[in-house]
């Protein structure tokens, strides 16, 4: 477990060159009545800077307005002055384990004002010396859930733990994918089945108005919420930067999205484009059984019948298990005409090194180092680039054996933008990290939406499920994307669909997007379009400044905000806004899009 917690990085301050102090964090720019999210940190070592890391990426792939800013300076700020622009703060994991003296009384007053705290795991856990807590501290009180109830139990109760949603309303609450948990609304995740999450032994505490949205298999708070005054006080127990950092993206998001946009509802840039549900569908192409599949799924519908943006990752060599068999793909051959038939349909990108399985048990018995992956992918970019006359950008790996680090090395020095992922299970496009670190900046992994612990039509097959079971999970996985507007990929391949017992459930799946794109409520986008989507909001800064009859917004980047749209609250501040023309809204926004033709745009909005 130690090993978990305190892993050894390279940089103080965090890496891929971010920086936790910056300009921002000066007090005297902090109070320009601008609206943001307090990201707040104390004991910042070696063995744990890459947390404020994994909070900064999502944060600002979530288009939303922050600062760090470190507890001793917070402490000695105004809380009236505080309250009135900054309604949410968060105390992340392993950099608070001990807050500061004052820091308890002074949220307690932020919260009588309005304000909304979130603490992480083992915040305000430790005492000055380093020690945890014997009683419980004054916020656990306030929060209902005993933060001494681990040093009690000695540690004998840390460790693995399911974590299950107190109802199916909560799962949604969360933005959790219905297909990640069970029928009990337990997480569940890719090969594991219930998921477990390394989590601290706390215990609940009787408290008024206290909402309980998750617990563990064994009755201990997960996320916790109490209300009281103006504001509100959240406990998440796991350690989620820690996840995020070990390709586990989901669950800091799902946290982060719900405090911030439902308990707090702060205004924001949705991170969908066109704030609007999002499918990524993703076709591999891995060998000769797609010569007769491919036809049939042309001539059956299932390919060619739905005018959807999609990507087709083509394994481009002769063979499939070893050197010979001749049961490849054959792109350059015997595939040919079915990669011009393809390229009709939808973009090219490269399934891997070559020889499917053949790439990937190199890897695994370790014949193939880093020189031999490159030579083997870059061998079946440049098959494929002769054919559709460009360069594939677009990357996934054979039976998902991605080393991350050979592989994102790679990936840059032959010119890709995005990959097919299985870390970060049923998440959104992200810049994922893995031991701590961010591979990328701009290469955008596509983790892959899993149904339960399976995530293919071959896969479900393989586990003997019926088919209206999966057309309910292929159903339910659409609606979420709708519901949440939210990014997904969706994956398999096109013998899937015609050798095993699920054509009815994909027919239905595919006529329920084609349905939905029609009333454009739903979209479809490729990886690369996503990517560069993503890019853009990344590099997009948004200012919204509070004044007494209203605010005012300004929004800019580099290139352009195209498809990006503004979520603005109905009430901000206790006043109700009033926008100066008809948008889409929904119980708590006006989503405004703003202007492609333009990199940057400024306006006011003023209260009722």
């Amino acid at each position: 477990m130690k090993k978990l917690f305190y892993l050894a990085l390279a940089a103080v301050f965090g890496f891929v060159g971010y920086k936790v102090f910056s300009t921002q964090n000066r007090v005297d720019q902090l109070f320009q009545n601008e609206i943001k999210a307090f990201v707040v940190y104390n004991n910042l070592e070696h063995n744990n800077s890459y947390i404020l890391d994994a909070y900064r990426s999502v944060l600002e792939e979530e288009g939303v307005s922050f600062a760090f800013i470190p507890n001793d300076k917070l402490i000695k700020m105004d809380v009236a002055k505080v309250s009135k622009v900054v309604p949410a703060i968060i105390f992340p994991e392993f950099v608070n384990e001990h807050l500061l003296s004052g820091t308890e009384y002074w949220i307690a007053d932020y919260v009588k004002d309005g304000g909304h705290i979130a603490l992480v795991h083992d915040a305000d856990s430790k005492d000055q010396n380093g020690r945890f807590i014997t009683e419980n501290s004054f916020l656990g009180r306030r929060i209902g859930v005993d933060l001494a109830a681990y040093e009690r139990a000695r540690g004998k109760s840390f460790g693995p733990r399911h974590v299950r949603f107190t109802n199916a309303e909560n799962v949604d609450f969360f933005d959790f994918p219905p297909s990640r948990v069970d029928d009990t609304y337990t997480i569940t995740g890719y090969q594991y089945g219930r998921y477990e999450y390394p989590t601290l032994d706390i215990d609940f505490t009787k408290s008024s108005d206290q909402k309980v949205y998750a617990v563990s298999d064994d009755a201990k708070a997960v996320f916790v919420e109490r209300n009281f005054y103006k504001g509100s006080i959240v406990y998440a127990n796991p350690p989620l930067g820690l996840l995020k950092g070990r390709s586990d993206d989901l669950i800091l998001r799902s946290f982060l999205k719900t405090f911030l946009f439902k308990m707090v509802k702060m205004p924001h840039i949705v991170s969908a484009p066109n704030a609007k549900g999002t499918l990524i569908l993703n076709w591999h192409v891995d060998s000769a059984v797609e010569f007769t599949s491919l036809p049939w799924n042309i001539a059956h519908g299932y390919i060619g019948q739905y005018d959807f943006n999609q990507s087709f990752h083509i394994t481009a060599g002769p063979d499939l298990d070893r050197v010979g068999d001749h049961q490849g793909f054959d792109a350059a051959r015997k595939g040919y005409m079915f990669v011009k038939m393809l390229m009709e349909y939808g973009t090219i990108g490269s399934h891997g090194g070559w020889n499917h399985n053949w790439f990937s048990d190199n890897i695994d018995s370790g014949k193939f180092g880093k020189k031999e992956m490159k030579k083997y992918i870059k061998l079946n970019n440049d098959t494929l680039e002769k054919i559709v006359g460009y360069k594939p950008t677009e990357y996934s790996a054979p039976n998902g054996n991605f080393p991350p680090h050979e592989s994102i090395e790679i990936m840059k020095e032959l010119g890709f933008g995005s990959f097919y992922y299985t870390g970060d299970t049923g998440s959104v496009p992200n810049r994922t990290f893995y031991d701590g670190k961010m591979l990328s900046k701009d290469i955008i992994a596509f983790p892959v939406m899993s149904f339960d612990d399976v995530v293919s039509l071959r896969e479900f097959h393989d586990i003997k499920e019926k088919e209206p079971a999966v057309e309910n999970y292929l159903l339910g996985f659409v609606d979420h994307l709708v519901r949440s507007r939210t990014v997904k990929l969706f994956y398999s391949h096109p013998y899937d669909i015609r050798d095993y017992e699920y054509k009815n459930a994909m027919r239905s799946y595919l006529n329920y997007v084609k349905k939905l794109v029609a009333e454009n409520r739903l979209q479809t986008r490729t990886l690369t379009d996503e990517r560069n989507f993503l890019l853009r909001l990344i590099d997009t800064k948004q200012r919204f400044e509070l004044l007494e009859n209203g605010i005012t917004v300004s929004v800019e980047n580099n290139t352009t905000l195209s498809e990006q749209v503004l979520a603005l609250p109905k009430m901000i501040g206790g006043k109700e806004i009033v926008p100066e023309r008809k948008y889409e809204e929904d119980e708590n926004y006006y989503y405004i899009p703003l202007d492609p033709g333009t990199s940057r745009t400024a306006f006011f909005v003023r209260f009722k």
